[in-house]
Order: C-alpha cells, then sequence, then structure tokens
C-alpha cells in the first residue's frame, strides 16, 4: 500500500495551495475584496465536497471491481509521472478562463474545478482511495489530509491580495513548482517501477 506521508506529499502537490496561488490570483484580478471572500469561501466549499464524494466513492472499489492492487500503483505512478512532465514542458499550464458577469457560485464553481481541484488530483484521490487496506485507513490517510489542504487552500484565498504583494513571489513559486514536478515524476516512476516488479515477481 502507498504510506501515509507519500499520499500527502503526492496531494500537497496536487491539490495543495502552492498551485493555487498564481492561477487564482490571475481568476479574480480586479474583483472587489467582498467578492472575493465570498468566491473563496463558495470555492472552498464546492472543493471539499468533492474530494470527499470522490474519496468516499474510491474506499471499496479495489474490492469491488477484483482490481489488482499493482495495477492502481502502476496507474498511480503513471498519472503522477505525466501531470508532472506536462507541469515542467508547459509551466504555465492552460488559460485561465473568465470570471467576468457570473454569480459567486459560477466563479466559485470554476475556481473549485479545474483550479483547485483538477482532474488529475481527483484521479489521484481517487487511486489513493481505491488502494486504502479499508475505510478507516482511507479517511485517516486520504480524506482527512484533504480536508486540512482544502483548509489551507482558503486561508491562501481570502489573503490572495497580501500574499501577491510579497516582492520576487512568483519567481519563487516557480521555482518551487518546478523542484515539486520532479520530486512527483520521480514519485511516479518509482511507483510505476514497484507496481511492474511486483506483477513480473
Amino acid at each position: 500500500m502507498f504510506n501515509a506521508a507519500l499520499i500527502f506529499a503526492v496531494l500537497f502537490l496536487l491539490v495543495g495551495p502552492i498551485r493555487l496561488i498564481v492561477p487564482y490570483a490571475k481568476l479574480v484580478a480586479g474583483f472587489d475584496a467582498t467578492f472575493k471572500w465570498k468566491i473563496a469561501l463558495v470555492a472552498a466549499g464546492i472543493a471539499a465536497a468533492i474530494c470527499i464524494f470522490v474519496a468516499l466513492v474510491g474506499e471499496g472499489l479495489l474490492e469491488k471491481y477484483d482490481i489488482a492492487f499493482e495495477s492502481v500503483r502502476v496507474a498511480g505512478g503513471l498519472l503522477l509521472t505525466v501531470s508532472a512532465l506536462k507541469n515542467l514542458v508547459f509551466p504555465e499550464g492552460s488559460p485561465a478562463p473568465s470570471l467576468e458577469r457570473r454569480s459567486v457560485f459560477e466563479t466559485g464553481l470554476t475556481v473549485a474545478t479545474p483550479v483547485i481541484v483538477s482532474p488529475v488530483g481527483i484521479a489521484a484521490i481517487l487511486v489513493f482511495s481505491m488502494a486504502a487496506s479499508d475505510a478507516v485507513a482511507s479517511r485517516e490517510t486520504v480524506l482527512y489530509p484533504l480536508l486540512g489542504l482544502m483548509a489551507a487552500n482558503l486561508i491562501v484565498m481570502l489573503l490572495i491580495d497580501f500574499i501577491m504583494k510579497i516582492p520576487g513571489l512568483k519567481s519563487v513559486l516557480y521555482l518551487i513548482a518546478a523542484v515539486l514536478s520532479l520530486v512527483q515524476v520521480a514519485l511516479g516512476v518509482d511507483a510505476m517501477m514497484e507496481g511492474l516488479g511486483i506483477i513480473a515477481s
């Protein structure tokens, strides 16, 4: 099984506050402070709900559909590797969607997904939930850390104006993102090699 430290590290990379800061700041640029706070609260709530739903759906799927854990490990490793390589080769990511003339809920939904919880993040949550030995393990290693990360994301969104005033922040974030993406590639390759090794033996 994946260990708790690895799961947290990967979830931090995929749905944590580091990758949220720059895209979120671009999305809400020009909005007044009150609207930004409303967006942050709605987005964090929706993102948390998505994470809870995916984590709970993932529990038991491994046994229900008779999927080998080794296959899940290889799939998870491939997922991590591809998403990290995309971040390294295309660091700017996809163009940010326009949030003009939308309600608070619509705007919050756009921020919740794909900005906070991207498709690759959802897939990772599903993989880790499937790989947990039981429901208790799934909650302790996947769900609870996810809720903590969603709380951290909320704090970042609420303080986004202050955070973006920090000198040299963008350069530091891009450097951190590059390092974390490299770590993510290593984790992905390691997971695939271990999974394939178990299958081969």
